[in-house]
């Protein structure tokens, strides 16, 4: 017992050393383009790692509050806007969860989930101002040359055009084709002047869009989490998957930018376009005369009638209520 106590001893003493290099790594090269906040807490890291620093304890009590950052926003007045409960792992080797004594309940994490999910109301702290700096995590994970790629594909004048190759996109966005082209598109042309900024070119020429984000007050952190629990719930089919609902909102986008605007006012395109991001999403990738001639539970549930449509509203209804 001992000696195996000393082995896992030497090994973490072994992983510390190298988690200090990657560290190190990370605050000594330019490249990465940390943000003051960032690079603070990986400081901070460091400090716990060579021993400099106590890591600090949770209670058990306040663990239900902790919260891991899904965003790369340093702004501090979104903190309860862009959180999402943290993995379990995290709080069984962090936290103490285990004097807790055991996991945290299903229904607990699904109404924290629901909780963090609504619109939040955030007293005292005005406007949100940082929609124009404001990047994905996933796009800060692409390496330059995809960036420089995406920031091309995704400026408001190719996405407004009716040769656009969703293909093409989706390739470079690997897993999230919805939320690239739904923060490109329904964040414009704050989304653009993020990634011109991001890439150290002008942004004075990102000026196509429809700045729902001013009209309607929509702070990109919160959409862009909306994008990616929507793009979480399509299916991997071969048709019907989120790649399909990208291809939807742009083309969508083409013909509002090809005339259809004119016919409609802001709030009707602005709900045009997330009716798109919805439209097939949980698709089971058969259609709605298979699910009728099957009798399947889903034909069952909304009496033959728009089964696939009506499934995707419901989803819709449930997910904002």
């Amino acid at each position: 017992g001992g000696a195996l106590r000393g082995n896992s001893s030497s090994m973490s003493t072994i992983e510390d050393d190298e988690n200090v290099d990657v560290v190190d790594s990370l605050l000594s090269d330019g490249r990465h383009g940390l943000t003051d906040f960032q690079a603070r807490g990986l400081r901070r890291i460091r400090k716990i790692l060579v021993g400099e620093q106590s890591q600090p304890q949770l209670a058990p009590q306040n663990l239900r509050s902790r919260f891991e950052r899904r965003h790369t926003t340093s702004n501090v007045r979104l903190s309860p806007l862009i959180l999402e409960d943290a993995p379990s792992f995290i709080l069984t080797e962090y936290g103490g969860q285990g004097a807790r004594g055991g996991a945290v309940n299903p229904s607990e994490r699904a109404e924290v989930k629901k909780r963090l999910l609504i619109t939040h109301q955030v007293n005292d702290v005005g406007p949100y101002d940082r929609n124009d700096t404001f990047l994905p995590i996933e796009w800060t994970r692409l390496d330059e040359d995809t960036r420089i790629s995406l920031s091309s594909k995704l400026s408001f004048s190719a996405l407004s055009s009716w040769e656009f190759n969703i293909v093409d996109v989706a390739r470079e966005c690997k897993i999230a084709p919805m939320l690239f082209i739904g923060w490109a598109i329904i964040g414009s042309p704050h989304a653009q002047k993020a990634m011109a900024r991001d890439l150290g070119l002008d942004i004075s020429t990102q000026s196509g869009g429809y700045d729902f984000t001013n009209k309607f007050a929509i702070q990109l952190p919160i959409l862009c989490s909306f994008l990616r629990t929507v793009e979480a719930d399509y299916e991997p089919n071969p048709y019907h998957n989120s790649s399909h609902a990208a291809d939807v909102v742009q083309t969508l986008n083409a013909m509002l930018q090809l005339g259809g605007k004119q016919y409609a006012s802001s709030l009707d395109i602005f709900a045009l376009l997330i009716a798109a991001v919805i439209h097939d999403v949980r698709h089971p990738g058969l259609n709605n005369n298979y699910q009728v001639n099957s009798r399947s539970e889903l034909a069952v549930q909304y009496n033959d009638v728009s089964v696939l449509e009506n499934y995707s509203v419901t989803w819709q209804v449930l997910f904002a209520g």
